[in-house]
């Protein structure tokens, strides 16, 4: 065996190799932990990043919200705002105005990095936009039919209700759907109104272009509402219609709660649950709800249609301003007074009614020789 002997230098120099050479294996050893480590810590970061707060899943399609600048996959974040259209999912901030959100452009670019293109699906939120809208549009739909029916105690308005149709809200589907019922023959209400069926028609279409259908099948009672009277009137399909207005009735919509009434006293002659029906339209302040709970009873029982017929005349309601004035020159119920009969038959001429016309031009005559006859008695104590 051969032994061999290093000088002491020599070995100085073997001894500091071998600690250089086990440092740098276990600096490469460390490195590679460390790496694998770090390598684990940032994926998993990127992974939290592309999760949705909201469903707690790897975001598909993600969008930020602009108010509060946090991000949601765009099918969560759809679905939150029908519940919660003011409330971030984040933060819980409550912003009372209407949300917008937008693409995040460097996350779906992440996502597609780690996960690969086929994790970016992006979501077809039109629908979603439809039922949004229209629920920022409620207070429009409470006004249209408060110009149309009176409601809450509001003066009917013609004027303002065709300057809202006509102009102020053309792309709403629920207000085209509304436009499109008034311009129809079928539906009357006021003379007032211009009629065009082929207008009309074209009107209902655009409605459903807009996307009256998707807020019909969403549950929007306003939508329901108006389909069924579409249904009824145009198609003459009363069993869908009633259908729908008992969807509509059953979110409290007074509309609805009205148009069941009418069938059922129309069609169905049953006059016990149009009552039931007119009267939760009354208590919502719907004036031809009540006049019609009036119109069910005979003039034997004024004391019990009179206070229906004063709400609804008070609210503009031209066929109850007609009756009011009739009673005032025809009826012995009351005593007769032609001053307040030409108060009511003026107001419902203003209001449109077709046949008012004449009654007030009788009213007037009868005024005029009782000031003529009081004039001629003067006179003539005058003379004695």
């Amino acid at each position: 065996m051969v032994v061999c002997v290093l000088s002491e230098p020599e070995e100085k120099g073997f001894i500091v190799s071998l600690v250089i050479l086990v440092a740098l294996i276990l600096v490469g050893v460390f490195a590679g932990v460390f790496h694998t480590h770090y390598a684990g810590i940032r994926r998993h970061a990127v992974q939290d990043i592309l999760i949705c707060p909201i469903s707690l899943s790897l975001m598909r399609d993600p969008v930020t919200l602009m108010q509060s600048g946090h991000t949601f996959d765009r099918e969560s974040l759809c679905q939150w705002l029908l519940i919660n259209p003011t409330r971030c999912p984040f933060t819980n901030v409550d912003y009372a105005v209407k949300l917008q959100y937008g693409d995040n452009i460097k996350i779906r670019q992440l996502l597609t990095l780690y996960y690969g293109d086929q994790a970016y699906q992006r979501y077809d939120d039109t629908t979603f936009y439809i039922r949004y809208e229209a629920m920022w549009n409620e207070d429009v739909y409470e006004n249209i039919s408060a110009y149309l029916y009176g409601m809450n105690s509001k003066w009917i308005d013609w004027t303002s209700l065709q300057r809202t149709l006509m102009i102020d809200y053309q792309e709403d589907p629920v207000a085209v759907g509304f436009k499109s019922l008034l311009l129809h023959p079928d539906f009357f209400v006021s003379a007032r109104l211009r009629k065009n069926e082929n207008e009309a028609l074209r009107e209902w279409e655009r409605a459903q272009q807009l996307g009256l259908t998707v807020l019909v099948d969403a549950g929007n009672p306003w939508a329901q509402w108006l389909q069924g009277m579409h249904n009824d009137i145009i198609e003459e399909e009363t069993e869908a219609a009633r259908l729908l207005f008992q969807l509509a009735a059953n979110q409290g919509l007074a509309l609805a709660q009205f148009s069941l009434g009418v069938i059922c006293e129309q069609d169905d002659r049953d006059f016990d649950q149009a009552e039931s029906f007119y009267l939760e339209a009354a208590a919502q302040g719907h004036a031809l709800a009540h006049y019609s709970i009036a119109m069910l009873y005979d003039e034997a029982d004024f004391h019990i249609m009179r206070p229906h017929l004063v709400q609804a005349a008070t609210q503009g309601q031209a066929e109850a301003l007609f009756y009011l004035g009739t009673i005032y020159v025809e009826s012995d119920i009351v005593a007769q007074n032609y001053v307040t009969a030409k108060w009511y038959f003026e107001q419902a001429e203003y209001q449109g009614h077709a046949n008012v016309r004449e009654r007030l031009d009788f009213v007037l005559m009868r005024l005029r020789r009782e000031i003529q006859r009081r004039d001629l008695r003067a006179i003539t104590r005058n003379l004695t």
